[in-house]
C-alpha cells in the first residue's frame, strides 16, 4: 500500500511539471501587448457640404436633380437660359473675323514698306507708323480671341454640372427663376460626397487622449460596419474633452445628419 502510495506521488510531480513547462511556452508565445475593443455611440453629419450656383445670370430654364437624387460626377443639374450667351459667342466669333482681316492687311502694308524703305522711297517716320498700324491690329486681334475664349466659356457656365460623386441634399432653385450674379452667385444646389461621413463621439478624456490622428476605427450602421479612422477633434469643442471625429466611408450609403451609429476603436 506504501508503495502504490509513492507511486501516484511521482506521476503527480511529472504531471505538475510537464503542466508547468506547456504554460510557460503559451505565455512565452503571447504578445507583450493586448488589445482591448471599446465602442461608443456616435452622431454621424456629412464630411463636406458644398453649394452650388451658376457663375452667369438668366432665367432657369430646366433642372434635372431634386432634393435626395444621387448624382455621378459631370452629370447636368440645371441650365440657364443660353441664348443670350450664345449671341455672344456669334458676336465674338464676327469681331475675330474683322480683326484677323485687318491685322493680315496691316501685316502686308507693312512687308510693302519695308521693301520701299529698304531702297530709300520711304522714310523712317512712315515705316514707323506701318509698325504701330501693324502692332495695333495685332492687338485687337488678340483681344477678340480672348473675348471669344469668354463669350464661350460664359456660355459653358450656363449648364451647372455635379463637381463629383454626390447626394442632393438640398435644392433652392425652379425653372423660371431669373437668377443674377450682380452681387453674390445664388446657391441653387447643395450637395454632399456620396458615402462619405464623420461619425462625432465623446469618449473619456484619458482615452480620447491617447488616440492619435489615423488611428484605426470600425464604424456600424444597422448591422453593417464600415472601415473608419480617427481624424482630428471637432474645432468647436475644447481640449481635453474627449470628443473625436471618425470619417467613414460606404459605396451608396446615404444617412442623414443626427443618425445615431457605433464606434469602435482598438487601441493597446
Amino acid at each position: 500500500m506504501a508503495q502504490n502510495n509513492r507511486r501516484r506521488q511521482l506521476r503527480r510531480r511529472k504531471f505538475s511539471s510537464t503542466t508547468g513547462r506547456v504554460l510557460a511556452a503559451l505565455v512565452f508565445c503571447l504578445p507583450l501587448t493586448s488589445i482591448q475593443a471599446d465602442s461608443w455611440t456616435a452622431t454621424v453629419d456629412w464630411a463636406q457640404r458644398l453649394e452650388l450656383g451658376p457663375l452667369v445670370g438668366g432665367a432657369v430654364t430646366a433642372t434635372y436633380a431634386e432634393t435626395g437624387d444621387r448624382v455621378s460626377a459631370g452629370t447636368e443639374m440645371m441650365k440657364i437660359d443660353p441664348a443670350p450667351y450664345l449671341h455672344e459667342v456669334h458676336a465674338a466669333e464676327a469681331r475675330v473675323e474683322s480683326t484677323l482681316t485687318d491685322f493680315e492687311s496691316s501685316r502686308q502694308h507693312h512687308e510693302r514698306q519695308e521693301e520701299l524703305y529698304a531702297i530709300g522711297s520711304l522714310s523712317t517716320v512712315q515705316l514707323e507708323d506701318s509698325e504701330y498700324a501693324r502692332k495695333r491690329a495685332e492687338s485687337a486681334h488678340r483681344l477678340a480671341q480672348a473675348r471669344l475664349e469668354q463669350a464661350r466659356y460664359n456660355l459653358d457656365m450656363t449648364t451647372t454640372h455635379a463637381p463629383f460623386d454626390a447626394w442632393v441634399i438640398d435644392k433652392r432653385v425652379f425653372v423660371g427663376q431669373n437668377l443674377s450674379t450682380n452681387q453674390a452667385i445664388p446657391v441653387s444646389y447643395v450637395v454632399a460626397p456620396a458615402g462619405k461621413y464623420i461619425a462625432t463621439v465623446t469618449m473619456p478624456p484619458e482615452t480620447g487622449g491617447l488616440l492619435q490622428i489615423g488611428t484605426g476605427a470600425e464604424v456600424e450602421v444597422n448591422g453593417s460596419k464600415y472601415a473608419g479612422k480617427v481624424t482630428f477633434p471637432p474645432l468647436a469643442s475644447p481640449p481635453d474633452t474627449g470628443r473625436m471625429t471618425i470619417s467613414f466611408s460606404g459605396k451608396d450609403l446615404l444617412l442623414l445628419p443626427g443618425t445615431q451609429v457605433i464606434v469602435t476603436i482598438n487601441q493597446p
